[in-house]
């Protein structure tokens, strides 16, 4: 038997604000969250939402287990704003752990068009930072288009904090490679590499990004043991390393993944950046037979030149902002 955990509600402050209910409410908050931001979203977006469509599917077919379903979609948590028996605002959370302490994620904060400029989205996220507070997190994160001045503007009224900026590049394959320089050569990593190579990816993937990227950076060691275990699991993976008269400068490692695009890992230091991506990410994408485009995801304002020149377009920077939450803080909301 499934283990029931009470929790109890916190108050809001505007009685229109509630916690989701997954056997009412996504289906409403799909069309919401579709009406308000189908302009930016890009195919995991589109995939989100059918997800979600189908969650309110099952959870219907499983409203006999009114005890227990809403521990069975734990993972889908939010807030509504409803007036007269409609919802027009949405607030997603999204559970996470950080260096091994709970943390939530603030996304889909949406808001119909004719009901804005009414502070519901200042409110909703309020409403938000003490509901997470009373499940014990101890941060809440968000992340917001660099494009996008007023969420900016309203998160850091709120008590957001920026910490990185990172863009998202992507790039289809090519039949043209580089010729590199005399001295150097492109090979694969090896065991002995790893130690420079796991520095140069903590530069790039540190503690403070790693939490919300699909990646487990001990999993791309190179290493026969690991090699066996891919054999075995099914997974596919590639690397190059570029390197000057034998030496490690760098490496690229490819990694399919279940989103629309598959992932680019780089490793290298911030002096050698663009030398490491100029000759390794058309080796990347030449090798890469795939009808899939090819992710990197990258510190914001780096190396932008290098990933133009390499076919590579900017299909969008995430400012990532974080609330911290103390034990005992009495979060205001008031408007």
């Amino acid at each position: 038997m499934l283990n029931q955990v009470i929790s109890a509600v916190p108050q809001f402050a505007d009685p229109h604000i509630r916690p989701v209910d997954i056997r009412r409410d996504l289906d409403f908050v799909a069309d919401l969250i579709e009406v308000c931001f189908a302009s930016t979203m890009d195919e995991d977006g589109f995939a989100y939402l059918s997800q979600v469509r189908k969650s309110a599917r099952d959870a219907r077919m499983l409203e006999f287990l009114t005890t227990y379903v809403d521990d069975l979609w734990a993972p889908i948590q939010g807030l509504v704003w409803e007036e007269d028996g409609k919802i027009i605002g949405n607030l997603t959370l999204l559970p996470y752990q950080k260096n091994r302490q709970p943390i939530f994620l603030i996304a889909n904060v949406a808001v119909l068009e004719e009901h804005r400029n009414r502070g519901i989205g200042r409110m909703l996220t309020q409403s938000a930072l003490t509901y997470v507070q009373s499940r014990g997190a101890t941060s809440a994160w968000l992340q917001v288009r660099d494009d996008n001045p007023g969420a900016i503007h309203l998160y850091k009224s709120l008590g957001f904090v920026e910490k990185v900026r990172r863009t998202a590049w992507h790039a289809s394959t090519t039949n043209a490679l580089p010729v590199l320089e005399e001295g150097y050569s492109v090979t694969s990593c090896t065991a002995a590499d790893w130690d420079i190579q796991h520095r140069m990816l903590n530069r790039i993937y540190h503690r403070e990004v790693l939490w919300n990227l699909p990646v487990s950076l001990e999993k791309l060691k190179p290493t026969f043991l690991s090699q066996f275990a891919r054999l075995i699991s099914g997974e596919s993976r590639q690397d190059w390393a570029l390197r000057y008269n034998r030496q490690f400068i760098g490496s690229i490692t490819w990694e399919p993944a279940k989103t629309w695009t598959d992932n680019l890992w780089i490793a290298c230091d911030a002096a050698n950046q663009d030398l490491v991506l100029r000759n390794l990410l058309p080796q990347a994408l030449y090798a890469v037979h795939s009808n899939r485009p090819q992710s990197v995801n990258y510190p914001a304002g780096q190396a932008e030149k290098t990933f133009s020149e390499a076919g590579f377009h900017k299909h969008v920077t995430l400012i990532w902002m974080e609330e911290q939450i103390k034990k005992g803080d009495s979060l205001s909301l008031s408007v």
